[in-house]
């Protein structure tokens, strides 16, 4: 019983809403690249910048998560390029199964997971685990697609792309400046009542 209450409170309105959106898909064909562009340019920063801003997340523990952040990317670089050597892959093989093991969807998936099963503070904490791993997709995924055509330097300028940094950025002026969001800015922010 208590595995059915977490499946139906915590998985199953995530599995409900990748369904609309397979059915929506398949009915109204919508335009992908637009729904991905107003996500990444739009939805993605405004998730960043209200979950930083409305949930107090102290810049103690907030530093705390982007080392375990950059943590956990380098350690399981490092693990799975030694399991990688060890077994003889080729270059490309590598670097894909590299990318495969450390960049988690801990975005569309994850962040409505922990919401759902721990509440909008855990919502906040998970916000700062999926910038730092979007940065890390952005420097060090790119450097490992590319097979090191690029270098790190090049991979790093592409963070300057991701929108959700820069409201990463604005989140933590606002923090740092005391500046509280103005109401009627914040209201369509806001969670509903839970």
């Amino acid at each position: 019983m208590i595995l059915l209450s977490v499946f139906l409170d915590n998985l199953l309105p995530i599995f409900l809403c990748a369904a609309a959106g397979v059915a929506v898909g398949r009915a109204f064909q919508p335009d992908l690249r637009t729904v991905t562009r107003l996500s990444f340019y739009i939805f993605s920063p405004c998730l960043v910048f209200s979950s930083l801003t409305q949930t107090p997340v102290s810049g103690a523990e907030f530093a705390q998560l982007a080392v375990f952040t950059a943590g956990h990317i380098g350690l399981m670089v490092a693990l799975t390029a030694m399991l990688g050597l060890a077994s003889r892959m080729e270059r490309r093989a590598l670097a894909t199964l590299i990318i495969a093991a450390v960049f988690v969807n801990g975005g569309n998936y994850g962040l409505a997971a922990n919401r759902f099963a721990f509440g909008d503070e855990a919502l906040a904490r998970a916000v700062v685990f999926y910038i730092f791993s979007t940065i890390g997709v952005y420097t060090v995924g790119i450097f490992l697609a590319s097979l090191g055509k690029r270098s790190p330097a090049e991979a790093a300028r592409e963070v300057v792309t991701v929108p959700a940094f820069y409201a990463l950025i604005a989140a933590g002026l606002a923090r740092f400046t005391g500046f509280g969001v103005p109401s009627n800015s914040a209201s369509p922010m806001r969670q509903p009542p839970r």
